[in-house]
C-alpha cells in the first residue's frame, strides 16, 4: 500500500487517498482498523496518536466540480493536520505550521484526486 510522506524534515506524515469502499476497507484492515464504510462524500480515518491517514472520497461524487472537490479535500486535509499535530505531541502549532501542513496535505490530495478523476472520466468516455 502506498502512502505519501508529506514532510521531509519533520516527523513523518503519511496520507493515502482512496475512492472506493473496497479500497477503503482494504486500507483500514492493513492498518488494523475496523473496516467501516461510509456514505459521506469524503471522510478521514486514522488511529489516534498515529501519523498515517486514509482519506476516502466517494467515487460517486464525480458530479462535483473542481471547486467543490478542492473544498472537500481541504476540509479533510484539516482533519489530517489536526490528527498529525496530536500524533507528534504538538498541542499549540503556530498559525504558519498549521497553514503549511494543511497546504501540503491539500496539494498531495488534490494531485492524487485529479489524476484519479482524469483517468476515471477518460475511462467513462471510452
Amino acid at each position: 500500500m502506498k502512502f505519501i510522506d508529506v514532510y521531509e524534515r519533520l516527523p513523518s506524515l503519511y496520507v493515502r487517498l482512496v475512492h472506493s469502499k473496497k479500497k477503503l476497507r482494504r486500507a483500514l484492515r492493513h492498518l488494523g482498523m475496523n473496516d467501516e464504510a461510509t456514505d459521506a462524500d469524503a471522510t478521514t480515518f486514522y488511529k489516534e496518536g498515529d501519523a498515517t491517514f486514509i482519506v476516502y472520497m466517494n467515487k460517486n461524487a464525480l458530479h462535483h466540480d473542481a471547486t467543490e472537490d478542492i473544498g472537500l479535500l481541504a476540509h479533510e486535509a484539516t482533519h489530517v493536520a489536526q490528527g498529525y499535530f496530536r500524533a507528534i505531541g504538538e498541542e499549540f502549532p503556530s498559525d504558519e505550521f498549521y497553514a503549511y501542513t494543511v497546504q501540503a496535505v491539500t496539494q498531495e490530495l488534490c494531485l492524487s484526486h485529479f489524476e484519479w478523476k482524469k483517468r476515471r472520466i477518460a475511462k467513462n468516455l471510452s
